[in-house]
């Protein structure tokens, strides 16, 4: 009787291992994967992360991941590059992302683009929201071309476009 909960325990201590070792090697497969996502990013959208604070930076990466995901849907690239900036006095202490619009998609039709601006205010006030950065009216946006001129800029509320 006890040779068979010794037997027992030690199939039970096997099992157990057994499962640990999935478990890193599904962790380790996930941190792989992960880091081929941000190579896959970084491809696609320059993020300037010596700009951005650690703590804004799962923010910035999920509202890549939605710029990337967008490209592949409509073929046009949204942004050149992206980066984000906590709460200051030059900001009007909002949480605010710095998008530099793409050539391409700086030619299309004013409607369009102030639609996608839209979205993008709200998509990045929704990351702020949800990552407990800040509150949707807390955050920001601003938006301009590769000359540095801003085209568009506003927050959760109300959006301006130049």
């Amino acid at each position: 009787m006890e040779e068979n909960n010794i037997s027992l325990k030690n199939t039970k201590n096997a099992e157990s291992a057994e499962s640990a070792e999935s478990a890193e090697s599904a962790e380790s497969a996930e941190s792989a994967e992960r880091a081929l996502v941000c190579v896959d990013i970084c491809k696609e959208v320059k993020i300037e992360p010596n700009r951005t604070p650690r703590y804004l930076s799962l923010a910035l990466e999920e509202f890549v991941d939605y710029l990337n995901v967008q490209k592949r849907r409509s073929g046009v690239s949204l942004a050149s590059s992206v980066y984000a900036r906590p709460p200051e006095k030059s900001n009007g202490l909002k949480t605010t992302l710095f998008l530099t619009v793409s050539e391409e998609f700086i030619n299309e039709d004013i409607v369009l683009k102030e639609q996608v601006f839209d979205g993008l205010m709200l998509f990045w006030a929704l990351r702020c929201q949800n990552n407990n950065i800040a509150s949707p009216k807390n955050s920001k946006i601003i938006i301009s071309n590769h000359k540095s001129v801003i085209v568009a800029n506003g927050s959760f509320d109300k959006m301006n476009y130049n």
